[in-house]
């Protein structure tokens, strides 16, 4: 089968991908962040992005580069002048991004650095809970009841504060 688009830019390495439930946007971490309607269109292109990951409903964009973490709204535009992010907020943290996950409605939003930390901030980007463990792989369920982090061979459940319900138990 034949690709419906492509886009190729040159000496730029992909950090990730992302694309809405319904299939309106793609968006593409590479340094920064490009974001394309499903047709292909170059909407726009943000210069804060290596990784990136959408709400499901597509509405809301959760961007990483390096030590900052970005979230931006997805808005319908009237011209070609406007943006289609809206940087809603951006915070700096004390390491390089390693993992992030985001609930479905987007008002939760949990972060593992590369030199130990897991944080967890608000839809306003206030830090809400939080640890110095290393966690190599976050991930949080839809609503937001759960939170699990991966790292050398140990699953940790987290409460809603970052503390790990079993810190060495429960071997992958």
């Amino acid at each position: 089968a034949e690709p419906l688009w492509t886009y190729s830019s040159t000496g730029d390495e992909i950090g990730g991908v992302t694309i809405s439930s319904d299939g309106s946007a793609i968006a593409v971490a590479g340094g920064k962040i490009w974001l394309f309607s499903k047709n292909g269109t170059l909407l726009v292109k943000e210069p804060y992005g290596d990784k990136v990951i959408f709400t499901p409903d597509g509405s809301y964009l959760i961007s990483s580069y390096s030590d900052s973490l970005y979230k931006f709204k997805r808005i319908k535009t009237s011209g070609e002048s406007e943006s289609p992010l809206q940087k809603m907020w951006d915070r700096s943290l004390t390491g390089t991004i390693r993992s992030f996950d985001v609930t479905d409605d987007g008002k939760t939003i949990v972060v593992a650095l590369d030199h130990g930390g897991t944080y967890i901030y608000d839809s306003n980007g206030k830090m809400v809970g939080g640890n110095k463990n290393y966690t190599a792989i976050i991930r949080i369920s839809s609503k937001g009841e759960r939170i699990v982090g991966v790292s050398q061979g140990v699953l940790c459940v987290f409460r809603r504060n970052a503390i790990c319900s079993k810190s060495d138990e429960g071997i992958v």
